[in-house]
């Protein structure tokens, strides 16, 4: 899955993300720097672009809804002149999120 970040109105590709259906995490890669996350209902328009997550219900979304509990995530953050201080493979980027950011949906990734 490509990530991308929207400065300036300008879709700008920021990483890529692992996705995997497990009921448990994914083993991953070598080394301890690979955790992975899951997002709990995920909101995706009916062209497939990400519109929210935590949503409570499928009925709050206007597209695709996924509950997430069984889909694992790692994200790479490994664009050039787009890291993360927060490291390779954390759930966000903190170059990309609002102060008040609580959400994936507020730290500017789009899947």
């Amino acid at each position: 899955m490509l990530l991308y970040a929207r400065p300036g109105n300008v879709d700008r590709l920021v990483g890529f993300s692992y996705w995997v259906r497990s009921h448990r995490p994914p083993v991953g890669f070598a080394g301890p720097a690979d955790v992975w996350h899951r997002h709990l209902g995920l909101c995706f328009d009916p062209s497939g672009r990400f519109e929210g997550e935590s949503l409570i219900d499928q009925s709050d979304c206007p597209g695709d809804w996924l509950n997430g509990s069984d889909l694992w995530m790692l994200h790479a953050w490994i664009v050039p002149g787009a890291p993360n201080p927060w490291g390779l493979f954390a759930p966000v980027n903190a170059n990309l999120c609002r102060q008040d950011a609580h959400q994936v949906s507020a730290c500017g990734a789009r899947f």
